[in-house]
């Protein structure tokens, strides 16, 4: 059965009833503020419907206007959509006004909409539906996203990590996710990424600076080019702290020199192993250069060949962070024997 038909039923037992009422109130005073409306030649509250009903796409809604004449009858009006990718021709009521218009913003662009418009009288009873009628909106703005508070990522403490609400227009196009040091964040901030898919709902944001406060914004644009802001959140980095160190272990002489080893770092955010000498105690680890920088985390062997025999050497490894944090090493000795 489809709605129409269902309604025709509903309207033909509210005449009846209606009539019905209203002979018992002509014959009692305890329906005073009863309201009679005339269709035809039959007494009832059964409103006509709205007539010369039009919807208009306005690029930010769709705008539903209609004329009728006894609205000092109506109690309010009752708007009912129908999705056109709903084949059960099911409609539902979308909103109630006291005016002869609305704006319908909850629409998507491409997706036929049909509309039917429904006086309510006084005594809250719906009238006739206006002819159905519909549109297919092609210049509404995307449908708006919203972010969540970011998040650290454990572990590292130059990532933050973003969650937003996927929307899902049909004439989707990306996501564009920005970030600011300050307010306010618009198009002209830094771009973090863009992202193609709808379903997308998170993004690591990495290579930040440590104890710091960024903003965030994502827009949705659609294949018009059109975009929506979403709400603008903040989260800040965690704090950074030095490296651990490792141990170095004694020099042991080879054919061309004195080899060195030390335990592995296990830092996320290593930078560089440095290694310094010195033919005097303590190693000077400020005002000399190293002998070595090594940028491979899983290194942990160096052949000093630099040497001279039956010379006293001093060594100290410092473990560099990316931010340039260090932590130092024990400090060995070790002798080239002839």
């Amino acid at each position: 059965m489809t709605y129409k038909n269902r309604h025709s039923i509903a309207k033909n037992n509210l005449v009846k009833q209606s009539f019905v009422f209203a002979m018992l109130c002509l014959l009692s005073t305890a329906c005073e503020n009863y309201d009679l409306v005339s269709i035809g030649d039959q007494p009832n509250v059964f409103l006509p419907s709205p007539s010369e009903v039009t919807l208009e796409d306005t690029g930010g809604a769709i705008l539903i206007t209609w004329s009728y004449q006894q609205t000092d009858l109506v109690k309010t009006f009752r708007i009912y959509r129908r999705d056109g990718r709903d084949e059960t021709d099911h409609y539902v009521a979308v909103a109630t006004t006291r005016d002869v218009n609305y704006a319908d913003d909850s629409v998507s662009n491409g997706i036929e909409y049909f509309y039917e418009v429904a006086p309510v009288s006084n005594l809250n009873v719906e009238g006739e539906h206006s002819a159905t009628i519909s549109i297919i909106p092609l210049n509404q703005f995307p449908s708006k996203s919203i972010l969540s508070e970011p998040s650290p990522v454990d572990q590292d403490i130059s990532s933050l990590l973003i969650k937003w609400l996927p929307v899902n227009d049909v004439d989707f196009h990306s996501y564009l996710l920005l970030r600011s040091r300050e307010l306010p964040v618009s198009l002209s901030s830094t771009v973090v990424q863009e992202i193609a898919d709808v379903q997308a709902a998170s993004f690591q944001d990495s290579g930040l600076l440590p104890d710091t406060r960024y903003y965030y914004r994502i827009f949705v644009f659609n294949e018009a080019g059109r975009s929506t802001g979403s709400n603008i959140v903040s989260g800040k980095t965690p704090k950074n702290s030095p490296p651990n160190s490792v141990m170095l272990s004694q020099p042991l002489q080879i054919e061309n020199g004195l080899k060195l080893a030390w335990t592995q770092s296990l830092d996320s955010d290593f930078s560089n192993y440095r290694l310094y000498r010195s033919t005097s105690s303590p190693v000077d680890t400020v005002q000399i250069s190293p002998i070595a920088i090594i940028h491979e985390i899983s290194t942990t062997e160096f052949a000093d060949e630099d040497v001279q025999a039956d010379t006293e050497y001093y060594y100290k490894l410092l473990v560099f962070d990316k931010f340039g944090l260090s932590a130092a090493s024990n400090e060995v000795k070790g002798v080239v024997s002839q």
